[in-house]
């Protein structure tokens, strides 16, 4: 039989990004989009996010607990991040990228070593990204 070709987990992913943003009016390329949001109002649940994934980090080896605090403390912040049209459309796919692995990590009850890999995968992206936004947020354990 005969299927439509299926696009493996980050090349999924990379396709829905470029689609939601394609739809949103993004500007073309990596330029950030304009937004009218006023300067500085996600700036701090933005550095919350950057705050739980440093907590996540820290809570390891105990999966449960990285786990816990990533979903309650930085989750639903990082994906408002990778949509915020003043990140581009590059460090938007590779937040998302990160974060499909760290759902995949845990859905797997991968080791906690590959979990710190992936967070601290996260993190530089979730870092990058707030760069382009000018919030500087310290590193972990700072």
């Amino acid at each position: 039989m005969i299927g439509r070709p299926r696009l493996a987990g980050g090349a999924l992913v990379i396709a829905l990004v470029a689609m939601v943003l394609t739809s949103c009016g993004a500007g073309s390329g990596d330029a950030p989009a304009s937004s009218s949001a006023a300067p500085g109002s996600s700036t701090a649940a933005f550095a919350a996010a950057a705050d739980g994934l440093c907590v996540a980090t820290a809570a390891l080896p105990d999966r449960a607990a990285t786990k816990r605090a990533f979903v309650n403390d930085a989750h639903d912040a990082i994906h408002a991040l990778a949509a915020d049209p003043q990140v581009t459309r590059a460090a938007a796919a590779r937040i998302l990228e990160a974060m499909d692995q760290i759902e995949r990590d845990f859905d797997a009850s991968a080791e906690a070593r590959e979990l710190s890999t992936d967070l601290a995968a996260l993190t530089a992206a979730t870092s990058a990204a707030l760069v382009e936004l000018g919030i500087e947020v310290p590193l972990c354990g700072t």
